[in-house]
């Protein structure tokens, strides 16, 4: 099941009022080919190259995420809602001559899998602030029916949900302080010409 293998969070990096692209590795490590298709909540704000494909067995396809510009930056407080929902299904051998299209036409829900996936906004900073993501193990398919094992990787998908909030936050007072930092050297410039602009009035009048 190839939606075992997604990442839980897309992060998109500004500047926003620019088209912004973000990469995204699919692995079908299954037996059989498989047909994929990506669907948005915000379809007019992002375009999906490719949103539709197949993907032979233990093969790698990339997927690109483009953003579309905005005319500002959103504030550092703003929380995207924007999710996408990635759906996988298998192409048996007697279904292997039928178009993508008339594949998923066929389908029954029940044996769709699919996996949502949130976006963050991160703003643009310099590189030593930008933070080191860490992958999760992905999920085999015998995985499925162990109780034991599902429940692990749940707790383990939570830890590392936990784990990206405090380090948006960590980056957030980072890039809070860097900015402060930027305006108290631009107030320190303005004073120093205004402080120059006077003597020299002062030399002037003498």
């Amino acid at each position: 099941m190839i939606c075992n293998n997604f990442e839980i969070f897309v992060l998109i990096i500004g500047p926003f009022t620019q088209p912004v692209k973000e990469i995204l590795i699919i692995h079908n490590p299954n037996h059989e080919p498989v047909s994929f298709r990506i669907k948005t909540t915000a379809p007019k704000q992002y375009a999906v190259r490719p949103n539709m494909g197949r993907i032979e067995p233990n093969q790698k396809v990339e997927i690109q995420f483009i953003l579309c510009p905005m005319k500002e930056d959103p504030s550092l407080d703003f929380k995207c809602k924007d999710k996408f929902k990635i759906q996988s299904i298998g192409i048996t051998p007697e279904h292997k001559t039928l178009s993508l299209q008339e594949l998923w036409a066929i389908t029954s829900e029940d044996l769709i899998k699919e996996k949502k996936i949130q976006c963050v906004y991160l703003p643009p900073v310099a590189n030593n602030l930008l933070p080191t993501l860490a992958s999760p193990e992905p999920l085999r398919d015998d995985d499925d029916d162990d109780p034991a094992k599902l429940r692990r990787h749940l707790l383990e998908a939570k830890d590392e949900i936990a784990r990206l909030n405090n380090m948006i936050e960590n980056y957030k007072q980072e890039l809070n302080t860097t900015q402060m930092k930027q305006r108290k050297n631009e107030e320190a410039v303005a004073s120093f010409e205004k402080l120059s602009n006077y003597c020299l009035e002062l030399l002037n009048d003498k």
